[in-house]
């Protein structure tokens, strides 16, 4: 298994585990943590996205499709911030 593909399942699980935690009261909605692995693993997988998608030819995919996905990887480059309001 190559390098990213370990390190994209491994922030998966940490967010998984992390929104359990969420979920059942344990901790905050909007603890640093939870903030950061999450944002973490929206700005990796946009990367990845834009990277595999303008990198590899793909036969079957129309190129305005491609930029349909590609411009998917660029909105989770930014993920939106969770503020709490008091």
């Amino acid at each position: 298994m190559k390098l990213y593909a370990i390190f994209l399942i491994l922030l998966k699980i940490i967010v998984l585990i992390l929104t359990a935690m969420v979920f059942f009261g344990i901790i905050p909605l909007d603890n640093n943590v939870y903030l950061l692995v999450n944002n973490l693993l929206k700005f990796s997988l946009g990367l990845f996205i834009i990277y595999f998608f303008m990198n590899n030819k793909f036969s079957n995919i129309n190129y305005h499709d491609k930029l349909f996905i590609i411009t998917g990887g660029f909105f989770l480059l930014f993920p939106n911030q969770v503020s709490s309001s008091k």
